[in-house]
């Protein structure tokens, strides 16, 4: 195919699918407008979410020296780590309207570092075909969702995660520690990753020792500050978890079996996530595996919108790298649009509560479109058939 035939291709429907994207998107936008003028706000189809806003807010008022009796505590649904949000406290010497920039273009530009990373493809470096994965993903929903509602906690649980996997394959052990420290932001989706890098780390106490040291060392300062802040702040903060309104997967065995509800789903997710990984005890962790993983702690957290799918896309973005499946990141990220579109006379409905909350189990249908990772053998990234010789004498990244 001619390259110039090929660029006008790719450009038609990068085109097309931004179209495809900003359609759907601006249907998504519509019903949540809906859902807000029943409730008795004042939004609009472009007003966007602020999901960091309740970091921002109670940062503000420690920062200015207010205290703030709501941060954490029995009825307080508050999930998120005290140490993490000190670390995000910069953010709120800002304004409202500069942090809520600030951190809506931070998720932005993680989204992009995530993405860029997971498609890097180390065994074909000389080739071109990165940008062939990367940009599909970059528009898809979940990418979308995430940076429009402003999560820059998921965003930066994902990268810190993947930094860290980076890391234990490169065998950077003092980065996998602060990692991972850093992607405990979002916990039920970094424990399955932590037991992944303990096997990884299997038999070398020392380099498992640098990497404990590390995260201990920079969560010090985090965890000190958190005590000064609030010294009860450990049984706060589950007091918090426990008024938390869980959903999806976390919602059904905590109503089923009850509060330990919570804690067999991880230790299945553990198990499961172990066993993606059997086989690198004490090596670098199989890309594609450990991008399983991340996938598989999808249906593990709650489920709220589509912004958590984005633990999903590492694997989607492993999976294809693969010659037989180079349309998967397509299909990954047009599925769900279209999906969108087909629901919108009921998403742009006087009551589309119901329908919108659906949307969420997209995210399980990205999961199970990267089921074919588990019929690949693990070891190479990419298959020896599909490599050239002169590609053995790189080395993996």
């Amino acid at each position: 195919m001619p390259r110039r035939f090929r660029r006008l291709t790719t450009a038609l429907a990068v085109a097309g699918l931004a179209a495809l994207a900003l359609g759907g998107q601006l249907v998504v936008n519509q019903s949540v407008a809906t859902v807000g003028r029943n409730a008795g706000l004042h939004w609009t189809v472009f007003t966007a979410g602020y999901d960091f806003w309740p970091i921002w807010r109670d940062d503000h008022f420690f920062t200015s020296g207010q205290g703030d009796a709501h941060w954490y505590g029995a009825g307080i649904s508050n999930a998120w780590p005290p140490p993490h949000e000190v670390l995000l406290a910069p953010f709120s010497f800002l304004s409202y309207d500069g942090a809520h920039l600030a951190s809506a273009l931070l998720t932005a530009a993680l989204m992009v570092l995530v993405v860029l990373g997971w498609s890097r493809e180390p065994e074909q470096r000389h080739r071109a075909g990165q940008s062939g994965v990367a940009w599909p993903i970059l528009m898809s929903a979940p990418v979308f969702a995430v940076v429009w509602i402003d999560q820059l906690q998921a965003a930066l649980g994902l990268a810190a995660l993947s930094l860290a996997i980076w890391a234990q394959r490169r065998q950077l052990w003092w980065l996998v520690g602060i990692a991972a420290a850093v992607g405990l932001i979002r916990p039920l989706n970094a424990i399955p990753v932590l037991c992944i890098l303990l096997l990884g780390g299997w038999g070398k106490p020392r380099q498992l020792g640098i990497a404990a040291g590390a995260g201990a060392v920079f969560m010090a300062p985090l965890l000190l500050i958190s005590y000064l802040w609030d010294r009860n702040f450990v049984s706060d903060y589950i007091a918090g978890i426990t008024a938390y309104p869980f959903n999806g997967t976390p919602k059904a065995v905590v109503h089923s079996i009850g509060p330990w509800g919570l804690g067999v789903l991880m230790v299945i997710g553990c198990a499961a996530a172990l066993w993606l990984v059997r086989k690198d005890v004490g090596k670098p962790l199989d890309a594609g595996r450990a991008g399983l993983v991340l996938s598989l702690t999808v249906p593990l957290a709650p489920l709220g919108g589509l912004y958590p799918a984005i633990f999903a896309l590492p694997a989607l973005i492993r999976l294809g790298q693969r010659q037989r499946f180079r349309a998967v990141p397509l299909i990954a990220s047009v599925g769900p649009w279209l999906v969108i579109l087909l629901l919108s006379p009921w998403l742009l409905g006087s009551n589309p509560g119901l329908v919108l909350n659906f949307l969420s189990f997209i995210g399980y249908a990205l999961v199970l479109l990267a089921y074919p990772l588990l019929r690949i053998p693990p070891g190479d990234d990419v298959a020896r058939d599909e490599r050239d010789p002169a590609d053995d004498q790189v080395s993996v990244a």
